[in-house]
Order: structure tokens, then sequence, then C-alpha cells
């Protein structure tokens, strides 16, 4: 089945590069707090090569040093999978077009 399947496992942040303390929150402690500049997801199946690492962050690992992508890119791979144009659009109900992503799909993830 797992070839026939996509499985995505992802948060909506990454984790801050540095410890830190906001002040601005009583009671809060340090630590490492969202962070949307670089996370991870990871993903298997519907012809995902195995063992494939796409990206990479600076040695920080605060910002994206390779093969940048966003949340637009993921749902676009999302979409292709499912046999969805990403290029597909839906109509609102006054007739508007909308597409279902702005995002194209990470081939990467295919090539390994």
């Amino acid at each position: 089945m797992l070839d026939q399947t996509l499985v995505v496992c992802m948060g909506e942040f990454g984790r801050a590069p540095l410890v830190a303390l906001e002040k601005r929150f009583a009671g809060s402690t340090p630590g490492r707090k969202h962070w949307a500049n670089v996370y991870s997801a990871v993903l298997a199946g519907a012809g995902i090569s195995p063992g494939a690492v796409y990206g990479e962050s600076d040695r920080l690992g605060g910002s994206p040093s390779s093969d940048r992508v966003g949340p637009w890119d993921m749902a676009a791979t999302m979409f292709a999978a499912l046999g969805i144009d990403p290029a597909t659009h839906y109509s609102d109900s006054l007739g508007r077009p909308f597409p279902v992503t702005i995002g194209r799909p990470i081939e990467g993830l295919y090539r390994g």
C-alpha cells in the first residue's frame, strides 16, 4: 500500500536556533521558541525516494542554505501525490477563480 499512499509527518514550525527568554510572557522559561524559517518534514511512499534528503539549513539551523521550499510547495507535492493537478483552480460562490496552491511539487523528493 505504501507505493500508493503518501505519508507526511510535519509541524507548522521549526525551533529557534538559539535558546531565548520571552519576557512578554509571565512565568516563561528559556527555550527554543517557534521558528518559521526552517522546519523539518518526513515523507514516505507514493514514489518518494527512500532515504532522500532535500534541502539543508545553515550551520545554526536558522535559515535555509539550499533548495528552499515553503508550505505551498508541500501542498502542491501532496496534491500531486493524490493525482490532483496543483495548478487546479476552484471558483467561489461569486465565480472568482482561486488556485488550490501557488506552489510547485518538490520534484527532488522523487529523485533521491
